[in-house]
């Protein structure tokens, strides 16, 4: 199959949308490009091509090859509340933690139940926390791996006047927390 298309495949194969190519002797005709589709990004990368045709009909090759037989699932959204954590010395006293972003994988296509498991451990914290500040790490633990993932607040930890830390304080202990 004979592919007419420039070295431009960002113009004539959708979804391209980063793009790289070159020559040299050593080499041979080069190209670096990446796709985005359905949530996934492919990167290829071929060296050493004797042409500008080869090296695109390889790239795309690559790409339709990825999409046929890979999918991204995702495992945890970055909007679930994954818990609650304390923090001294704040207003509130108690936040919802979340993942800084989606918890995906890539997976063969054919393969629908996967087996993983995670842990949860936060920071022991006081004080003012920013949104968006990590606050602990969920490690995933899937095929033999443990792979972290950094947990955050969707809202700021203000820290809070004396007298209401001490309010605080004491609401613990009428409700037995402390």
């Amino acid at each position: 199959m004979l592919i007419e298309y420039s070295t431009n495949l960002v113009r004539f194969y959708k979804g391209v949308d980063g793009l790289k190519t070159g020559s040299t002797d050593n080499a041979g005709k080069c190209i670096i490009a990446t796709i985005n589709k359905n949530g996934m990004r492919l990167i290829s990368v071929i060296l050493g091509s004797s042409s500008k045709d080869d090296r695109n009909e390889e790239t795309i090759g690559l790409f339709e090859y990825g999409f046929r037989n890979y999918k991204i699932k995702n495992v945890l959204s970055s909007k679930k509340v994954l818990g609650k954590l304390r923090i001294d010395k704040t207003r509130n006293k108690y936040y919802n933690y979340y993942l800084r972003d989606d918890l995906n994988l890539l997976l063969d296509i054919k393969k629908n139940d996967i087996k993983y498991s995670y842990e949860i451990k936060t920071y022991n914290l006081s004080g003012d926390v920013n949104k968006g500040e990590v606050v602990g790490k969920l490690i995933l633990k899937y095929n033999n791996k443990q792979t972290p993932y950094d947990l955050v607040l969707n809202e700021s930890a203000v820290k809070c006047k004396y007298v209401r830390n001490l309010f605080n304080h004491y609401k613990d202990i009428i409700s037995g927390k402390i």
